[in-house]
């Protein structure tokens, strides 16, 4: 029925659009940097930066429907729909490491229908 991908947000600039995406390729924790991001995969989800602290929330079920079909599950990329825009532009989540409010990805599932 519905999808939702959750971060923390502990700081942010108010008012900005930000996009999760399906990633199309593999990577590595480790080994990914700015300049070796995967490139994003279809249609991002928006919504906007609250400008104080907070959940952040994605309606991702699309992305989800298509990692579901493809089989291909490589994760999502966040980011500003205005990358390298002007001014002090700051967004920070909380990551898995954290001690709390953890990035959360909610999947509601409903009854199958008869046929």
């Amino acid at each position: 029925e519905s999808a939702e991908l959750r971060l923390y947000s502990s700081a942010g600039t108010p008012g900005r659009t930000l996009q999760a995406s399906r990633l199309s390729w593999a990577w590595a924790e480790m080994a990914v940097n700015w300049s070796s991001q995967p490139p994003a995969a279809g249609a991002a989800a928006e919504t906007t930066s609250l400008g104080s602290a907070g959940w952040v929330e994605w309606d991702v079920k699309s992305q989800v429907q298509a990692m579901y079909s493809t089989g291909v599950n490589r994760g999502f990329l966040i980011r500003d729909a205005v990358e390298n825009a002007t001014g002090d532009q700051l967004q920070e989540f909380h990551s898995r490491e954290a001690a709390e409010h953890v990035p959360e990805l909610v999947l509601k599932f409903g009854y199958p229908t008869a046929p």
